[in-house]
């Protein structure tokens, strides 16, 4: 009886190892780029918020300058 060469199983063994290696190449890039869109979010929830700050900001600004606005008038009205 003749036996089969061992060939076969040492190429899938190959086919196997290469199978192995993109996985893994393949993972590094998902991780990548996982962390590349969560970066993007919080970067991009940071500068929202810094704007509604700086919104608020420049609301509570203005809303002093027209106190100050009506109190002139008010004092206007009192020399007259």
């Amino acid at each position: 009886m003749r036996q089969r060469p061992e060939r076969p199983a040492f190429q899938f063994g190959i086919v196997a190892v290469f199978g192995i290696g993109i996985e893994q190449r393949d993972r590094v890039l998902v991780r990548l780029d996982l962390g590349l869109v969560v970066t993007c979010v919080e970067v991009l929830a940071v500068l929202g918020l810094q704007l509604i700050q700086h919104l608020l900001v420049l609301a509570v600004e203005r809303r002093g300058q027209r106190r100050l606005d009506l109190a002139a008038v008010d004092q206007g009205f009192q020399f007259a």
